[in-house]
């Protein structure tokens, strides 16, 4: 696990970890520094967990044994400076942003180095028929949800009209595919997380029924069918950063017992089955990616959707409502991904947020 310092402790310090919560259960935050802070004073930053972290100054560092210093502050430069007067080799500070496409890319080079071995090449083959399945899940139940994921989910129902919508809970995914037994064994004792389970129980019901599979944060502005229509196998790609991931794992369209569906499932419950325990948030796309590098030939031959467009929602959530602005957006990309953990509740009733998640949102 990779310890760092993080130097900076304003708003953008908390808006850089409360977009990249799901890096912090991975790496270990040892203290914040803080420039303006003395040294005899003691002062704390409170994680979006809750969690206390101290704040140190600048001569505290050299106390501390930590792999990397992350700048959450537009001072870059000027802090670069000043940490390598204290003795901070500069090879070892990042900004945010570097900071996390590293800790992405430093995974997936582990995970390949590690268990790269397991895939072996076969041939499959190809299967004609295509699926009519719309697959959406909230393990919880519908009920359960929060109000922005209930909107996520009527929006791809009603999208989906004329195909065969199913809404998988833990009261009835048995009904469709049988789990093993050691993944639920590893549920219930808390090694493995629930996003992980259904990472694996998406490609069990892809694999089996084929279909498409779409994350309960996706927020459907108009019909989207044409986007996978003519494939036999549709992702989001991320061609736009060199950081391990090459497609977005919150869209899956597949025809039964696809290749790259059926290899990342035998990867993914290997690695559930012999290793047991989460390393890393993103295991299924550094998967995904080594079954594609395997199966070369038939990734190098799909067409480039790009990831981009569909967050171009997510950056205006909190902006006033347009419905200019609404109807470019559906008309560039119908498929919006958004996200549960937003601070949402105090900006107002005439936001994209709340338009969304009144009556008229869908």
């Amino acid at each position: 696990m990779l310890k760092i310092l993080v130097w900076g402790t304003g708003q953008g310090a908390v808006k850089y970890l409360e977009k990249h919560l799901e890096m912090l259960d991975y790496i270990e935050v040892l203290a914040f520094v803080d420039g303006r802070k003395s040294d005899n004073t003691a002062e704390y930053f409170v994680m979006p967990d809750g969690a206390k972290k101290v704040k140190i100054s600048p001569k505290e560092i050299s106390q501390y044994s930590y792999d990397y210093i992350t700048v959450l502050s537009s001072y870059y430069e000027e802090i670069k400076k000043d940490a390598v007067k204290f003795g901070v080799s500069s090879n070892r500070i990042m900004r945010g942003k570097e900071f996390y496409l590293f800790w992405v890319k430093k995974g997936y080079l582990d995970f390949k180095q590690k268990y790269g071995e397991w895939l072996k090449k076969k041939e499959y083959a190809n299967i004609e028929e295509k699926s009519n399945y719309v697959w959406v899940s909230w393990l919880q139940g519908y009920d359960e949800a929060p109000i922005l994921i209930q909107r996520c989910i009527d929006s791809i129902r009603k999208y989906s009209e004329g195909q065969n919508f199913c809404f998988i809970t833990m009261q009835n995914y048995k009904e469709y595919v049988d789990v093993p037994d050691y993944l639920i064994q590893k549920l219930e004792a808390g090694r493995i997380t629930l996003t992980f389970f259904s990472d694996i129980l998406r490609l069990l019901l892809l694999d089996k029924y084929g279909g498409l599979w779409v994350d309960a944060t996706v927020f459907c502005m108009g019909d989207f069918k044409y986007l996978y229509n003519e494939n036999d196998f549709f992702v989001f790609q991320i061609t736009d950063q060199n950081d391990g991931r090459v497609a977005a794992s919150w869209l899956f369209y597949s025809k039964r017992g696809h290749v790259f569906v059926k290899e990342t499932l035998h990867l993914l419950l290997r690695y559930c089955m012999e290793v047991g325990k989460m390393e890393h948030y993103y295991i299924i796309h550094y998967f995904f990616r080594m079954v594609t590098e395997c199966y070369s030939e038939i990734w190098d031959k799909m067409s480039v959707a790009e990831v981009t467009d569909c967050y171009l929602l997510s950056k205006k959530i909190n902006e006033l409502y347009s419905k200019k602005e609404w109807e470019n957006m559906r008309d560039k990309m119908p498929i919006q991904k958004l996200n549960r953990r937003w601070r949402t509740d105090k900006y107002g009733e005439d936001t994209f947020y709340c338009y969304i998640t009144s009556e008229n949102g869908v």
